[in-house]
């Protein structure tokens, strides 16, 4: 089971979600005019989406993944067959109580489930005996229930996990070893090499987009024009693109084109980006500026970084 801020009830087409009830009466921002007002439903259904994810990583069924249509696969929670009852305590009004929290264990020990998932951190101020929360953890410990908690979002410093309590299990947070990049091609206008090409660290937000985020420590350059940067149309296949920029402080950007006209969807353009520098920097220091260009069609966003830096001779 899962208890947390809810989960969507579209879970229900794959008969993933057998259970869902709510709790508020230990939280004294819910009131009536909470729910007549339209600021939360009066049920377990989603609001905010945590509950929704955090189900997912849970127990997901197989499904074709990607991040922003890079890095395809498929993903999948911890236990894709199992089966979710949700048990909603966290409300965007008032957040997730002890009370509410401990009221939602003691059901689901009620309901008989198997493991229940909490991914709300919790305090580790209180002594295990005064906290309401690690209290019903325990009683879910003898009745043969699993307890999961989420470690919290800090760290990795001294006193940053919650739930450190031996009946309980607490994961931490984790990552992958993956690399998402792409290259840019830069043409110096000064330097010992007329071209350079670089692999981006990451990729801009928008998939719309092949110009790659370049860490500024693998370019250092106090003039320079970058080329062959492309721009996807996400929009109606009749689109005109226009774009603003927001230049590093004591940096010329110039952009040309300056409008991109488009007949098909996912339909790319390219453009040239020249840069310049305006002021003088400091020769002894290494100094970086930041900026952005963004491409609009009015309606769609693809935004950009631009970094400079500056090394020492």
């Amino acid at each position: 089971m899962q208890i947390d801020s809810d989960v969507k009830i579209a879970l229900n087409r794959f008969r993933k979600l057998i259970g869902a009830k709510y709790f508020f009466a230990g939280n004294p921002e819910i009131t009536n005019a909470t729910f007549d007002d339209g600021l939360e439903y009066r049920s377990a259904r989603d609001i905010n989406g945590h509950g929704t994810h955090v189900a997912a990583t849970a127990a997901g069924s197989f499904a074709p993944a990607s991040w922003k249509g890079f890095a395809n696969g498929t993903a999948k929670g911890g236990a894709p067959q199992a089966r979710i009852a949700v048990y909603k305590v966290c409300w965007n009004l008032g957040g997730c109580t002890f009370a509410d929290v401990s009221a939602a264990i003691d059901e689901a020990i009620a309901d008989g489930v198997d493991i229940i998932s909490i991914s709300i951190t919790g305090s580790n101020d209180l002594p295990f005996y005064q906290d309401a929360v690690t209290i019903s953890a325990y009683q879910a410990m003898k009745a043969g229930i699993v307890v999961a908690f989420a470690a919290s979002n800090n760290g990795p410093t001294a006193k940053t996990v919650n739930h450190v309590e031996p009946w309980s299990v607490t994961v931490a947070a984790t990552s992958h070893d993956r690399f998402i990049g792409s290259e840019v091609s830069i043409r110096l206008a000064d330097g010992p090499q007329p071209r350079l090409r670089l692999r981006g660290a990451t990729l801009n937000t928008n998939a719309s987009t092949t110009a790659p985020l370049v860490l500024a420590s693998q370019v250092k350059l106090r003039k320079a024009h970058i080329s062959l940067a492309t721009v996807t149309n996400v929009g109606a296949a009749r689109s005109v693109y226009k774009v603003s920029i927001q230049a590093p402080k004591g940096v010329r950007v110039s952009i040309s084109p300056s409008r991109l006209s488009f007949s098909n969807v996912y339909e790319t353009k390219s453009f040239n980006i020249r840069l310049q520098r305006t002021l003088k920097t400091d020769a002894d220091s290494e100094t970086y500026v930041f900026g952005s260009y963004t491409w609009s069609d009015g309606r769609h966003k693809v935004r950009s970084p631009i970094v400079v830096g500056h090394q020492p001779q």
